[in-house]
């Protein structure tokens, strides 16, 4: 087990200019993730558990199984997707380096445990998943939670990580990752980044939280599905997007979206104040027309407050290209902890 997710950097993509110049980090492609050894990646998810088998020239195979909810089901679930892309790409698990995990829930990257995994039906008591998967698989495994595996690959992935970097996660939940001083943060209590459960409106809905008005309930890629349904197998935010260049009640529900977006980016800047504030999540297919909406959106908030503007929020919001393996790249990124 090893203690530090640190996240390796590149001298290449540090960032010297003031917060108020043109961003500089690619976002329009994904940067390949190349490490010196063989290393895999996992991504447990409420439905699937995907993984990624990485070495010198990048992703080698890739494998996905049905997730199994519960402690036993889980550790089952990891250690069959990871034998399954062994065998499919004929790499033996004695030539595999280590292993990284992101998960759901409250993870203790230390103790190699996690608790709290509600949509995996891992309660309050902590599994010790890294320790049980090793001993499956016969590999040393780190576990990161899934956001923050997510933000180091997102950072990786577009050259922000040589920066103080968050990721606003947005898919049917919402959550940020930090990635700061080059090492994910987690918090006291690894609670850290759980925006979409700060009330945003005071007599608001009841969230699954218990609390009432959580900005989930306003910013999530489930707001928008609530808001704008569309028919099975068509993305809604696309959808209303696409709609709102000539439907008023669309652009309607855009801008009341993208005002609650444009408020979790003002929550992680004057709480954190990253140098780069990445967008990620199911929430990428939408593309520019997003991006430039909530730039938008801020530049308006900023010229009605001298010291929003003076924070340029709109310069240092970053689309991140979607990609399956953020999270895989970056439970490796965390494992390894040298420069890849």
């Amino acid at each position: 087990m090893r203690p530090a997710a640190s996240v390796p950097t590149d001298d290449e993509t540090a960032d010297t200019r003031s917060p108020g110049g043109q961003p500089d980090p690619t976002t329009d492609g994904v940067r390949p993730f190349r490490p010196d050894r063989l290393v895999i990646g996992v991504d447990v998810g409420g439905t699937k558990t995907f993984a990624v088998l990485y070495g010198p020239d990048g992703v080698l195979a890739t494998h996905r199984t049905p997730s199994v909810p519960g402690g036993e089901g889980v550790v089952h679930a990891v250690a069959h997707v990871v034998e399954a892309l062994s065998a499919q790409s004929g790499t033996p698990l004695e030539n595999v380096d280590r292993i990284g995990i992101g998960i759901p829930g409250v993870v203790d990257p230390i103790r190699g445990c996690v608790a709290s995994a509600v949509n995996l039906e891992i309660g309050e008591d902590p599994l010790p998943l890294a320790r049980l998967v090793s001993a499956s698989v016969g590999v040393d495994v780190h576990l990161e939670n899934d956001v923050n595996a997510a933000a180091i690959g997102s950072a990786h992935a577009t050259h922000t990580e040589g920066d103080d970097t968050a990721l606003i996660a947005i898919g049917t939940g919402l959550a940020a990752g930090f990635v700061l001083s080059g090492r994910a943060r987690a918090g006291f209590s690894g609670a850290s980044g759980e925006i979409g459960h700060v009330p945003y409106v005071a007599d608001g809905p009841l969230c699954r939280c218990g609390q009432r008005g959580c900005l989930e309930l306003y910013a999530s890629g489930s707001a928008i599905d609530r808001l704008w349904p569309t028919p099975p197998g068509i993305h809604s935010a696309v959808a209303l997007f696409a709609a709102a260049s000539s439907d008023s009640r669309a652009r309607e529900v855009r801008d009341t979206w993208l005002t609650a977006l444009a408020h979790c980016v003002q929550i992680v800047a004057q709480t954190v104040d990253p140098r780069w504030i990445l967008i990620g999540g199911g929430i990428a297919d939408v593309g520019d027309p997003l991006i430039d909406g909530l730039r938008r959106t801020l530049l308006l908030r900023g010229a009605a407050s001298p010291f929003l503007q003076h924070q340029h929020l709109e310069e240092r919001c970053l689309l991140v290209p979607d990609s399956a393996d953020l999270t895989p790249r970056g439970a490796c990124l965390a494992a390894l902890g040298t420069p890849a």
